[in-house]
């Protein structure tokens, strides 16, 4: 997961032209399970673009991933499988300024240090959230369960 890895399983154009998003296959997210990206653990960061990262808080391989959001698989009758994916926070703005890396570009520096030192910008930022990053966010994240679902089924089309 993540960008430089497998990707988000969504949206790929979307996340290309916000984030410079590039995959380990290429144009879009993964289509297979890739072994090289199977080692990850508590501690490790996933990339989420723009030069912010999300630490890996919790991980059981086929149970739940927490990093960032929770991402929650959950066993249904019929050999079947619930993808559940949470996010607990005030808003994206703040928790990317938290997970900025000191080498993260000139932008997401410049964001990070008005949230933090200009009065009333943690304010500005969580309406920005309210009115554009959460229904963006929204869009991603039907996009993700979809591009999971697509995957596991064996419908996705790598043509788009």
């Amino acid at each position: 997961m993540g960008i430089y890895r497998a990707g988000f399983y969504t949206h790929d154009r979307v996340e290309r032209a916000m984030f410079h998003a590039r995959y380990v296959e290429g144009k879009h997210s993964a289509t297979r399970i890739h072994p090289e990206l199977q080692d990850l653990k508590v501690g490790d960061l996933v990339p989420y673009g723009g030069g912010v990262y999300a630490p890996v808080s919790e991980i059981e391989p086929n149970r739940h991933l927490v990093a960032g959001e929770a991402f929650v698989l959950r066993p249904l009758p019929g050999n079947r499988t619930r993808l559940i994916i949470r996010w607990r926070g005030m808003g994206y703005l703040s928790a990317a300024a938290q997970g900025a890396a000191a080498d993260a570009p000139a932008l997401t520096k410049a964001v990070v240090f008005a949230l933090q030192h200009v009065p009333g910008a943690m304010l500005l930022a969580r309406g920005i959230d309210f009115l554009i990053a959460d229904p963006l966010h929204h869009y991603m994240e039907v996009g993700v369960l979809r591009g999971v679902k697509e995957r596991a089924e064996g419908r996705y089309d790598t043509r788009w």
